[in-house]
């Protein structure tokens, strides 16, 4: 083999060693996105947000959690999931339980006929990746709350970034 053949291989295995090396933050799956006809936000709070502080299952003093989605509208729909956690987390699980009593749904639209919603089940996860980013993995399925009959579910895996 002629010498620059094997400094070529030999950078190669280089660059394929230290490809594998490195840790991906997505190693359990890829990122959702935002569906098509709406614009979302993924953001988190040390503080109370006035709008947050008026649902009973958040807390001020912990960490507040929302993933909105804002719809492309005459009305301007926007469709809102928080929910909280200890400050002092690096990481957290939550479960069916946790998910009906610690978050909050709700649909704020001026001009919409909405009916009353809210997380009927589901799993939330998530992993601090430094104090201004989170990643959050979440499955939560949204009921009516006259009969608690299932309409929707939202996926999400994304990362939330510190709001002020």
């Amino acid at each position: 083999m002629k010498p620059i053949t094997k400094s070529i291989l030999a950078l190669l295995l280089l660059l394929q060693l230290a490809a594998c090396g490195k840790k991906s933050e997505q190693a359990d799956g890829p990122l959702t996105d935002c569906p098509a006809t709406a614009g979302c936000q993924y953001s988190f709070y040390d503080t109370p947000v006035a709008y947050v502080t008026t649902s009973p299952q958040l807390n001020p003093g912990l960490l507040t959690f929302l993933y909105q989605q804002n719809y492309v509208s005459p009305c301007g729909l926007q469709n809102r999931l928080y929910f909280n956690i200890n400050t002092t987390a690096d990481n957290f699980e939550l479960g069916d339980a946790d998910v009906t009593s610690r978050t909050s749904y709700n649909t704020v639209c001026p001009c919409c006929d909405v009916v009353s919603v809210k997380a009927l089940s589901g799993h939330i996860s998530g992993k601090k990746i430094n104090n201004d980013k989170w990643l959050i993995d979440g499955n939560v399925v949204l009921a009516t709350t006259f009969n608690n009959k299932p309409i929707d579910t939202i996926i999400v895996r994304q990362y939330f970034l510190r709001k002020q």
